[in-house]
């Protein structure tokens, strides 16, 4: 269940986006911490800042950092 009236409502999330594609949503880690595994968010930090570790904050409370080979 989602907290909008429909899916293009969600893509409304960043109106200065110089583009309205679904990916403009990820464009910050803070849009899937909570609802996503450590992992998987550390990897989105990893491919935003083009590097091959990345950070994220684990179940514990803790951040953690991930490296990806």
């Amino acid at each position: 269940m989602t907290p909008f009236n429909s899916i293009s409502d969600a893509f409304q999330l960043r109106p200065s986006s110089p583009d309205d594609t679904p990916c403009a949503l990820y464009a910050d880690v803070r849009t899937v911490a909570g609802r996503w595994p450590p992992r998987c968010t550390a990897a989105l930090d990893a491919f935003l800042r083009v590097s091959r570790t990345g950070d994220a904050l684990g179940y514990d409370g803790v951040v953690t950092r991930y490296a990806f080979e």
